[in-house]
């Protein structure tokens, strides 16, 4: 080796003990996982849930009527859409038809709080609400029958402040929309795990997020997040600031992805991607000790014959495949990573081009509309 050449060399060697380190963290995050006690089952206050809704989405109305479903007596569902002419509103007409004897309310409500509809959806639905216990959801998450039971249970014990839940994405077979479901499973949440054995449950997850209304207006309401594209990073994190504590309930919920076309494959990436690098630059910048398929490649392409590489590769790879089984296959039980397994590495080396691109550019497409990210976060109108 040249005087450069053993210096990368080694600085690769390095990168992959490092990530081997970080998926070996992954998989112990699985033990510190924070899950709700014992369940009290006499526990059942009356609950709010608010359904932000604009537009008609894939398998909306078999979203929205899991909801509807639920073996959980003392609850209200309130659906706000902002414009009067959503083609959403006559299918959620129809479930209010459809269960009686559910207390179901569409709001229809074009004010605004700022510049994320979402927020300014879920602002319009609390006005509504009558109950003290919130849970809030995405229109694209499928819920079983005892999803709020197990929502609701952790809230007998008064320290806790906001509960959330983990997520795996609904079967799919077109390949943009699989490579997203696998980055779910086997990239984003064992990041959660590697996060939660470092310093424990800070933030929350948009799947679900359950909090207590007196809570939520300690912490400044939805109004205080409501130019910020990561609202559910934020409601964890404003949360556990305040003092309270946070956990993961028992149940996985399932999102259901539209039927990307590369094009919105790469800008929903893209907007996570430049999102996350302006509220959590330190974090991203972190992300370079995840990429152990393209070290691997790298070691192999450069430095065919070292024996020192090839054995930090074969560990590096082993464990990344690991923790991706143990996390996505065997913990979240997603059918998508267990029939598609093989498109891992491919699903590895596309991220860590968008993860390059990120660093580049702070502009992001959100529901149609081009917007900017601030530093931390925060949206400004293109």
């Amino acid at each position: 080796m040249d005087y450069l050449s053993e210096p990368l060399h080694w600085a690769l060697f390095s990168l992959l003990l490092v990530s081997s380190a970080y998926h070996i963290l992954c998989i112990r995050g699985l033990a510190v996982l924070p899950r709700r006690k014992k369940e009290n089952t006499d526990f059942s206050p009356s609950v709010s849930v608010l359904k932000p809704v604009r537009g008609i989405e894939p398998r909306l109305r078999e979203c929205l009527a899991s909801f509807c479903r639920q073996s959980y007596k003392n609850y209200e569902l309130i659906f706000a859409v902002q414009d009067a002419a959503d083609p959403a509103i006559a299918l959620i007409e129809q479930l209010i038809r459809d269960y009686p004897d559910r207390d179901i309310r569409l709001v229809v409500n074009p004010a605004r709080i700022g510049l994320s509809a979402k927020l300014c959806n879920l602002e319009n639905a609390l006005r509504a609400a009558k109950h003290q216990l919130l849970v809030i959801s995405d229109s694209d998450i499928l819920v079983e029958p005892d999803y709020l039971k197990k929502v609701v249970a952790p809230f007998a014990d008064q320290k806790v402040g906001l509960v959330t839940c983990l997520y795996r994405a609904a079967h799919t077979d077109r390949l943009a929309s699989l490579l997203e479901a696998i980055g779910i499973s086997a990239e984003f949440l064992p990041g959660v795990f590697a996060a939660l054995r470092l310093e424990g449950l800070r933030f929350a997850l948009g799947a679900t997020i359950a909090i207590r209304r007196e809570v939520l207006e300690q912490i400044g309401g939805f109004g205080r997040i409501a130019d910020y594209l990561g609202d559910d990073y934020l409601l964890g994190k404003l949360t556990s600031e305040a003092g309270y504590e946070l956990v993961f309930c028992d149940s996985v919920v399932e999102t259901v992805l539209p039927d990307y076309t590369l094009e919105e494959f790469v800008a929903h990436q893209l907007r996570w991607a430049r999102n996350l690098k302006a509220s959590r630059p330190g974090g991203y910048l972190g992300l370079l000790f995840t990429h152990t398929t393209v070290f691997v490649i790298a070691g192999l392409l450069f430095y065919p014959d070292s024996g020192w590489l090839l054995l930090a590769s074969m560990l590096g790879l082993c464990l990344r495949f690991y923790s991706a089984w143990v996390i996505g296959v065997k913990n979240l039980q997603d059918q998508n990573l267990a029939e598609y397994f093989h498109l891992v590495p491919l699903r590895d080396l596309v991220w860590f081009v968008i993860w390059l691109l990120g660093f580049w550019g702070n502009k992001v497409t959100w529901r149609g509309q081009s917007f900017r990210v601030s530093k931390g976060g925060r949206l400004m109108p293109v």
